[in-house]
């Protein structure tokens, strides 16, 4: 006894036309992707392999390791890469640093006000050691393809430790860091503020001396 509702197509002849339907849609599809290249061989026209957009005025490459130094000790030497010399960066919040510190070396106590810092050692060993807001320091040794991050703000050091030179990627969320040396701050304030603050008489500073610049990198195995 059939079931189909009088004047309503048979069920059967539906699905028959959906089957037919998807058929040709698929058999359209292929034909299509293996046609174009049959078309491509029978001689149509190829797009010019090379761009043809205008070529942009400024490289998204840089050289960070041929760059000279702006920075160069007896410790080692800091190239800096920012918005000055690399414009792309510019408001993007990017700068790179390439770190170079001889056995011994020591990229001085400092902290940046305006950004974070990611270390990525390239080759040798080095210690980094940071101290927190909270009254507690982290000291770690970082080898070849490790990173270390320090947050805003937080004062750290790096120290060459092996018996051959480190280098070190130095990575910061501003396009122009600012950096405040342990060195700035000594050479910035009267020597009394730090007599006053290690509980010690002013005479024990004497044969210290006041940098009128920010050292960065210092050997404490030389002089």
């Amino acid at each position: 006894m059939s079931t189909e509702t009088p004047g309503e197509e048979p069920r059967s002849s539906r699905r028959d036309f959906v089957s037919q339907a998807a058929a040709a849609t698929t058999g359209l599809f292929v034909g299509s992707m293996l046609a174009a290249p049959a078309a491509a061989e029978g001689g149509g026209a190829l797009p010019p392999e090379d761009p043809t957009l205008k070529k942009a005025n400024q490289t998204h490459r840089f050289q960070l390791s041929k760059l000279k130094p702006q920075v160069i000790t007896n410790g080692g030497s800091v190239a800096i890469s920012d918005r000055d010399n690399f414009p792309i960066v510019k408001d993007q919040l990017a700068a790179v640093y390439l770190l170079r510190l001889v056995p011994g070396g020591l990229r001085e106590p400092h902290w940046h006000p305006n950004c974070w810092e990611v270390d990525y050692v390239v080759k040798g060993k080095c210690r980094l050691g940071v101290v927190n807001p909270d009254d507690t320091y982290d000291e770690v040794i970082l080898e070849a393809g490790d990173i270390g991050f320090i947050p805003m703000g937080y004062a750290h050091y790096i120290e060459c430790v092996g018996d051959e030179e480190c280098e070190v990627t130095v990575t910061f969320n501003h396009d122009k860091p600012q950096d405040f040396g342990l060195s700035t701050t000594f050479a910035g304030m009267p020597t009394r503020t730090f007599a006053s603050t290690f509980g010690v008489p002013e005479s024990s500073f004497q044969g210290f001396r006041k940098p009128n610049h920010t050292l960065y990198v210092v050997n404490e195995k030389k002089s």
